[in-house]
């Protein structure tokens, strides 16, 4: 595990009532990705439980969105963002 990554998911995760891979076609290009313990998707607030295909969908969004554009810069920001939101009074 990388400290900057897609989050990994649980086996049989759900948004709704579908599994993650039948809401998007493009869930399985953040595979390519080691998983990390942080990542752009956390420090957007797209974190916690996937009730809503949409909650799944802006979190798979920023993924790919990292995937594209990683800098190793980037990923220094995203840490320092990290402990930004672990210590705001609504972090979880």
């Amino acid at each position: 595990m990388s400290l900057v990554g897609p989050r990994p998911h649980a086996l049989a995760s759900q948004a709704g009532d579908k599994l993650f891979w039948e809401v998007d076609d493009r869930y399985w290009q953040r595979h390519a990705l080691k998983p990390g313990m942080s990542g752009l998707a956390q420090i957007r607030g797209f974190r916690g439980e996937t009730r809503e295909e949409s909650d799944l969908s802006q979190r798979l969004q920023a993924d790919l969105e990292y995937q594209a554009g990683w800098t190793l810069w980037r990923d220094v920001v995203i840490i320092l963002r990290t402990l930004r939101v672990v210590v705001h009074d609504r972090a979880y």
